[in-house]
């Protein structure tokens, strides 16, 4: 707006409101714009649907070279499981298939990772679920 100020923000500062990638431009006084910056993934946390709660589960972690993923879905249909870096980022597509309904088992081999942070992302018709998971070494 003409105030330079973002609309949501609070003395700059801008709190997501839903689970998506986001991207920053400015514009200072003398109208001047900038590039896009990179774009960043924020997930929100916190206390979930319990209808959805246990819809992705992920064993062990912390987790070596092999991550067991469980998940489920209400019917059939495409369901894209996906490696995030910190930063959002997609590293890996583990699963991208279309699936019955009901329960499902995986095994991803994080052969050729380093040690870390990350999120794995299952995106489906029943939403969007975002589990932390850490490789150890």
């Amino acid at each position: 707006n003409t105030q330079g100020l973002i609309q949501g923000a609070v003395n700059q500062v801008y709190v997501p409101e839903s689970t998506n990638h986001y991207y920053v431009i400015v514009t200072s006084t003398n109208g001047c714009i900038s590039d896009p910056s990179e774009q960043v993934y924020f997930a929100m946390v916190g206390i979930e649907n319990p209808e959805r709660s246990s819809a992705l589960n992920v064993y062990p972690n912390p987790f070596r070279n092999q991550l067991n993923i469980d998940f489920s879905i209400k019917q059939q249909g495409k369901v894209k499981i996906s490696l995030l870096n910190l930063v959002g980022q997609e590293i890996r597509v583990v699963e991208e298939s279309t699936f019955v309904g009901g329960n499902h088992s995986l095994t991803f081999n994080a052969n050729g990772l380093l040690p870390g942070i990350y999120f794995l992302k299952m995106e489906s018709g029943n939403g969007v679920d975002v589990k932390k998971v850490v490789l150890s070494k």
